[in-house]
């Protein structure tokens, strides 16, 4: 705390209640308030305090002095996830810890108002996120691209319909059973040219490896669960 001014016999009483309030960490706990009092110069300070980051986990922030901010200006002051002081016109849309807006004049701190959330809730809740560890998704769920923020995979488990790329999600496809190969044909990797002849040897391989690559294609589909089984 700063130590009180003139205030006669009194000074001991006042700096003794100071220490008090200093020991109060609702108060003092990542506090923002001017670098001086009063404020002389366009800087503050940060307190030292600790916070619960987005895993769990707790990060113990040292503090912080004459942290300079810009002359008559509005500044958000707050910790990103890391516990690292940053300042900028917005909070950001990243994981960060709200501590103060600080209003400054010309060559000084105007006023400083408190941003720092003293409470939460605490208890089994549902996730709006999935964890690395895994989760259970009870509305629709979708994936967008980074790049094109377009959508990637949508997911509805309540129609239990699924797309991609966009698609509008559709249950699953009834199964389809194999093609049955009757030609005695050997499948390969190429349509033969029959010829003038046409070949029923030739014909038979050709349809044995459209049949080949139909069956392989089904088979896929019924893996990844696109094509029921049954």
């Amino acid at each position: 705390h700063r130590e009180c001014g003139d205030v006669g016999p009194d000074r001991p009483v006042c700096n003794a209640n100071s220490d008090l309030l200093d020991g109060l960490s609702a108060l003092r706990g990542l506090v923002v308030t001017p670098n001086e009092f009063p404020s002389a110069s366009l800087q503050i300070r940060v307190a030292p305090g600790r916070f619960r980051k987005s895993d769990g986990s707790f990060v113990d922030f040292p503090g912080a002095t004459a942290v300079a901010l810009s002359a008559s200006s509005t500044t958000k002051v707050w910790l990103n996830d890391l516990g690292q002081l940053t300042t900028g016109a917005a909070y950001p849309s990243t994981l960060y810890v709200p501590l103060a807006q600080v209003v400054t004049s010309a060559n000084a701190v105007a006023s400083v108002a408190d941003g720092r959330v003293q409470c939460f809730s605490a208890g089994v809740v549902l996730p709006t996120y999935l964890s690395t560890a895994g989760g259970t998704v009870q509305g629709t769920f979708t994936v967008h691209s980074d790049a094109s923020g377009k959508t990637v995979v949508q997911a509805d488990p309540v129609a239990n319909a699924l797309a991609f790329f966009g698609a509008t999600p559709a249950a699953q496809s009834p199964t389809s059973a194999d093609l049955v190969d009757q030609t005695a044909g050997v499948a390969g990797g190429t349509m033969i040219d029959v010829g003038a002849s046409h070949s029923q040897a030739v014909l038979n391989a050709n349809f044995a490896s459209l049949t080949a690559k139909v069956n392989t294609l089904l088979d896929t589909l019924k893996r990844f669960g696109l094509i029921s089984t049954s």
